[in-house]
């Protein structure tokens, strides 16, 4: 993963941080993850998934949000190093208007796409279908989980095109 590119000093892997508002959001929309309600719609393979799109939508809406009760879902390792690494430093290097230095420092690079991905997830929390199924930090949902993933795949793949045509 991106460890070996990025952590080459043997230190731990830095944390890659949420709000704690958003742990069960997380939970909720992973592969093989259950929320504290032990429902969920696996969408999203990885964590980290869920939080790199989050961090572009953020970005492409031009709005970082400071962390509340800041919460570790993964580490830094975790992040795909051929697929997500790459965007995630994008993000924070346009953000910091082009600084070299940037490149050197995961921890900030981190620090501004998880603000960036605050923004996101609340952008995604707003939009049907998740606006419907996820409110006041839960899963709520009257019919079976599958029958909402067509709809929450749908408008991930729109929310793709839209976020994503321009940074890549």
């Amino acid at each position: 993963m991106a460890q070996h590119i990025i952590n080459t000093t043997g230190e731990k892997s830095p944390a890659v941080y949420t709000s704690q508002k958003w742990k069960n959001f997380y939970q909720s929309f992973c592969t093989n993850r259950n929320n504290t309600d032990g429902l969920n719609i696996p969408v999203f393979d990885k964590y980290t998934n869920i939080y790199t799109l989050c961090c572009i939508i953020g970005f492409k809406e031009g709005k970082r949000t400071p962390l509340e009760r800041r919460d570790s879902l993964f580490t830094l390792e975790q992040i795909d190093q051929n697929e997500e690494w790459p965007l995630l430093i994008a993000v924070a290097w346009l953000d910091q208007e082009k600084d070299m230095s940037l490149f050197s420092d995961s921890k900030k690079i981190l620090e501004i796409c998880s603000e960036y991905a605050e923004t996101g997830i609340e952008k995604l929390v707003s939009i049907y279908p998740f606006n419907e199924i996820f409110r006041d930090g839960k899963l709520i949902i009257g019919k079976e989980p599958e029958d909402f993933r067509h709809y929450i795949l749908s408008a991930i793949a729109a929310l793709k095109a839209e976020y994503l045509e321009d940074l890549i």
